[in-house]
């Protein structure tokens, strides 16, 4: 970025704000419906940063970086949420979300796009809601919590990295590498556990018909579908502060010393989110903005004061 930049400013008075990078301008919007206006204002490849705060949703047509303070709250409860539904409509394009909470539904109607998202929690994923078909090429999920995976009627080729996943409604080719699993069910058919699973932990008591390697299941797996594998009646016993009645989102999953040493994938780490080269962590990768003031006019030698606030990351 230029070390100029040009800053377009509409409010003070709200908390939370949204910030949008164009070639060497910067536009500030700021109220809960700041995502949407500055998504009217971006153009494919521009970045969107929101702060701390509630946001509403909002459509999403265009190739943007979408990232948030947080999908959970840090010590000085900093978060960014996101109220409502977002829905995406790209052709072509590809859209990266990055540190935010969704608390609703995250739905696509997309022909031949890219899709990649990290560090966020997000109430459901589900791509057919808004279309009957949905291409997309490439749908990378890394560090996120993810209540429910809808199934897809289109193609989707989904691959997940240290998530967790509370259920799982697929009629799709999806795979899944160190997550956790609560529930497998396909609706779609009777097989239970379709996909690929590599060092996951699958706590839901189905029987198999994908393929599964250095897996803690409840439930033995054949030889026909997967080797390696881990069988524990109850998963849960795995975890060192496994609380079944808490909400899904702030479940503690982290394995017990013993279970660290027990139960390993097929890189020699533990099995589950925080084993593998991408080991989970709800802190952003990288600095945050985490204050913005913005003047209410120029001077009159036409400066304009702007205080922004950095934060680094965890």
């Amino acid at each position: 970025m230029a070390a100029a930049l040009f800053f377009t400013m509409q409010a003070t008075a709200q908390t939370q704000f949204a910030t949008l990078v164009h070639n060497d301008t910067l536009s500030s919007f700021t109220g809960v419906d700041a995502l949407s206006e500055a998504m009217a204002a971006a153009a494919d490849g521009d970045v969107i940063t929101l702060s701390s705060g509630t946001f509403n949703g909002c459509t999403i047509s265009k190739a943007i970086t979408l990232r948030g303070a947080g999908m959970e709250a840090d010590e000085q409860g900093r978060q960014t949420r996101i109220s409502g539904q977002i829905s995406v409509n790209l052709t072509s394009k590809d859209l990266s979300l990055e540190g935010l909470f969704i608390s609703n539904a995250i739905s696509f109607a997309t022909d031949n796009a890219n899709v990649f998202l990290n560090k966020c929690t997000i109430n459901k994923v589900n791509p057919e809601s808004i279309s009957s078909y949905t291409k997309i090429r490439n749908f990378i999920v890394t560090n996120c919590k993810i209540s429910n995976v809808e199934k897809s009627i289109g193609s989707v080729d989904l691959k997940a990295y240290n998530s967790y996943i509370a259920k799982v409604n697929q009629r799709g080719y999806y795979c899944f590498y160190n997550c956790i699993i609560d529930d497998g069910y396909s609706s779609a058919s009777a097989n239970y556990y379709p996909g690929i699973y590599y060092n996951c932990i699958l706590s839901g008591n189905h029987s198999f018909s994908g393929t599964a390697d250095h897996c803690v299941t409840t439930f033995a797996v054949d030889a026909d579908h997967g080797s390696n594998n881990y069988v524990v009646e109850d998963v849960t016993t795995l975890f060192s502060n496994y609380d079944a009645e808490a909400t899904w989102y702030t479940r503690d999953l982290t394995l017990t010393d013993e279970a660290k040493t027990k139960y390993i994938g097929s890189d020699g780490t533990e099995v589950g989110i925080y084993g593998g080269s991408l080991p989970f962590s709800p802190w952003l990768d990288r600095p945050f903005i985490k204050r913005l003031t913005v003047a209410p006019k120029s001077t009159r030698d036409g400066k304009l004061s702007v205080d922004i606030e950095v934060g680094d990351a965890e």
